[in-house]
């Protein structure tokens, strides 16, 4: 048994010092020649890479010149002094982009024809004072006979020797066949289903119309998808031609969709694209002003194009038709026809409100329309953020009364002053029991906001800013927007926990460019 024990022993030893002698030493030399292989492949590749970069920068001229190709030039930033003053469109402008800007000039209105009075084909000429004297006898002469037979009729006429004649007149009579195809002729006027045709019929040329100015927003964005592969996807908006600085095409769209893009594409009526960037934006009220150069869209495309009109939102009112165009129903170049439902409501928005008012228009938790009244003109913007909630699966809408001082402030860009304050306007006598006459309450003060900073709190009850008296949020918003280049807005407040001084000032600073 030990003689076997030591001879399994030996068989042992030998195999392992076979493995160690022979089998390692070739697996080291193999792994060390594929590393070689590998570093010289690596550097090889290097070495390639880099000759072949010069002989590309060596050779770029030559070749481009061979074949013809431009260098392209790039852009060059804009300086802002030669951009001029943008307002919007009203009802009484054309909205055409810029005459100044090349494109295919309008018909000029051809001129109105005077009407003109029948003249008689044969007047009666007046006697001329250079007429001989005999010639002007003989009329006298005549007129008398013509006088003298007059009177000899009128005592026939007396006497009854002369008959009046009375001339009869023959009505023609109808025929059936008349009868029938002016029936007919009459219920072609009164057929409802020509009257909706007609209906139909003008609201797609109100469409028609409006798309005019209503173009689609394509924002990208890179990501990796789950095969850890480099993909670019996309998300559109509707956008709005406001109008034009001289130098760049401005257009409002959705802040949400925009302010993560890695690049924005613009997508105008007939399908013509060209590249945008976003111009100023505000976050609060989800606007972005997107801006394409106006060197890079054709005088084709600028001819087809119009600044849409700005009509008045607090003329509308309940049961008012209304047009949604853009992607009412989330779909791009989409249109829905609706109705107001409710009106004279508001939305508290981060130093500010907005007006709102509800419509019949169908709910999409993607929608995104521009709505226009039966005259085309823009009335309002579909909002989420203004929607009280989510569930109830209304179509909500600011009115544009509320946004336009703030949309004439971004075209010409400036930003609005934004504190960080959430407030609310107070009953009088809630006002009375504290002592005050005016006053708005302060629901909320954004984090690492200039509010905050400043030491306003929830609870404070805002007076006046730099000695304005505050009666309502509305007051607020318009003095905030009424300066945008504010650096320190003095604030007076009221706070009730601080008994032995309730009133006090902090000034509000902001960071400006």
């Amino acid at each position: 048994m030990d003689n076997n024990n030591i001879d399994k022993t030996q068989e042992q030893d030998k195999e392992k010092s076979f493995i160690t002698e022979k089998i390692k030493p070739k697996t080291r030399r193999k792994v060390k020649k594929v590393l070689e292989v590998c570093g010289f492949a690596l550097l090889a590749a290097v070495i390639i890479g880099f000759v072949s970069r010069i002989v590309f920068v060596l050779s770029e001229d030559p070749v481009n010149k061979i074949l013809g190709v431009e260098e392209k030039i790039p852009d060059q930033p804009i300086p802002n002094q030669i951009r001029s003053e943008v307002r919007l469109s009203m009802p009484d402008d054309e909205g055409r982009i810029s005459p100044s800007i090349a494109g295919i000039p309008s018909p000029s209105p051809e001129p109105e024809k005077v009407p003109t009075q029948e003249a008689d084909l044969t007047p009666s000429p007046s006697p001329s004072p250079s007429e001989p004297a005999e010639q002007q006898g003989n009329d006298e002469e005549k007129q008398e006979k013509d006088e003298e037979k007059q009177e000899e009729k009128e005592e026939k006429a007396e006497s009854g020797e002369e008959k009046t004649v009375v001339p009869v007149t023959h009505t023609p009579e109808i025929t059936e066949d008349e009868t029938t195809e002016k029936n007919e002729q009459e219920s072609e006027e009164n057929d409802p289903m020509k009257e909706y045709s007609g209906i139909v019929g003008g609201l797609k040329d109100l469409y028609a119309s409006v798309s005019e100015s209503v173009v689609t927003i394509r924002a990208f964005s890179s990501g990796v998808n789950w095969l850890d592969e480099n993909i670019e996807t996309h998300v559109d908006g509707t956008g709005v031609v406001l109008g034009e600085n001289g130098v760049e095409l401005l257009v409002m769209t959705s802040n949400s969709k925009t302010e993560t893009a890695d690049r924005l594409e613009v997508i105008l009526p007939d399908g013509f694209n060209v590249e945008g960037s976003v111009f100023l934006s505000d976050p609060v009220l989800d606007i972005a002003i997107v801006a394409v150069n106006l060197d890079k869209i054709t005088t084709k495309e600028k001819s087809e194009l119009r600044s849409i009109c700005i009509g008045d939102s607090s003329t509308i009112s309940v049961g008012d038709s209304i047009m949604a165009a853009g992607m009412p129903d989330g779909y791009s170049g989409s249109m829905a026809y609706g109705f107001v439902s409710a009106v004279d409501r508001k939305c508290y928005v981060q130093d500010g409100v907005v007006d709102v008012f509800a419509t019949g228009l169908p709910y999409h938790s993607t929608s995104d329309a521009v709505i226009v009244n039966m005259s085309g003109e823009m009335v309002g913007i579909i909002s989420h953020y203004a929607e009280n909630n989510e569930d109830d699966k209304i179509t909500t809408c600011v009115a544009i009364n509320s946004i336009r001082d703030i949309l004439i402030g971004l075209l010409n860009g400036k930003s609005p002053i934004r504190p960080g304050i959430r407030a609310e306007d107070m009953p009088g006598d809630v006002l009375a029991s504290m002592g005050l006459e005016n006053g708005i309450y302060v629901n909320e003060v954004v984090t690492s906001s200039p509010a905050e900073a400043a030491g306003l709190k929830k609870g404070d009850v805002i007076i006046e800013m730099d000695g304005t008296p505050i009666n309502s949020v509305r007051d607020m918003m318009e003095y905030l927007i009424s300066g945008t280049d504010r650096a320190l807005i003095s604030t007076k407040y009221y706070r009730g926990s601080l008994r032995e001084e309730p009133f006090n000032t902090v000034g509000i600073e902001f960071i400006t460019d």
